[in-house]
């Protein structure tokens, strides 16, 4: 997400002052940057649906989700949930760089999944979008609701806060999500139909 700084009131000669941070920033051109960086992720991603020959929607009212990916020739519908990151922490032995996300408890502990909500988790890094996390918001709830630790709830605001570590594979809280990188065909209306004209093969015995 994009560096908070800190807007403060301090009394001078000339009666108060606002007193911005280290980007010189005040809030509300902090909340502007905020809705022009989510939007310019949110268009990326819909870029890539489309250049997938997926269709994708942007509700009229906005009550959770960002986008709606469908085929127009096929029955699957999924929601996605959009959030950036524009200040990825880049390690020093430059092996990857890690993001951190902050997911709304109120749309994260929904047990509503139809259609399935999916999340989408953009980096900007060296002036392009190089990564999207592509996750099953039911994946990340089975990770929070295991036995181990899985990211941080922050009280003040119901958020739950992740930080994804991006190397060559992808892990949050000790869970892989290699498989997430990229993945815009696990979306099942941009998944691969099978081969119907292809025989099927020895079934399996029941395990």
């Amino acid at each position: 997400m994009l560096a908070a700084t800190e807007t403060e009131v301090a009394k001078g000669d000339n009666g108060p002052k606002k007193k911005q941070g280290a980007t010189g920033q005040t809030g509300r051109q902090r909340g502007t940057d905020d809705s022009f960086t989510g939007r310019a992720a949110q268009l990326a991603v819909m870029a890539e649906i489309l250049h997938l020959r997926g269709n994708a929607a942007i509700p009229e009212v906005d009550v959770g989700t960002d986008v709606f990916v469908f085929n127009d020739d096929r029955p699957e519908v999924v929601r996605l949930q959009v959030k950036a990151c524009t200040v990825p922490h880049e390690y020093a032995d430059k092996t990857g760089y890690s993001a951190k996300f902050a997911l709304p408890m109120k749309q994260f502990s929904n047990l509503n999944d139809l259609p399935p909500l999916y999340y989408a988790l953009a980096v900007r890094r060296d002036e392009r979008w190089a990564d999207v996390l592509v996750v099953s918001r039911a994946r990340l709830q089975r990770y929070f609701n295991g036995t181990s630790k899985f990211g941080s709830f922050n009280k003040s605001n119901n958020e739950l806060e992740i930080t994804v570590e991006f190397r060559v594979d992808v892990q949050c809280s000790g869970q892989d999500l290699t498989n997430c990188r990229n993945a815009w065909t696990s979306l099942p209306p941009l998944q691969p139909l099978p081969d119907l004209g292809q025989a099927p093969g020895p079934q399996a015995a029941p395990g």
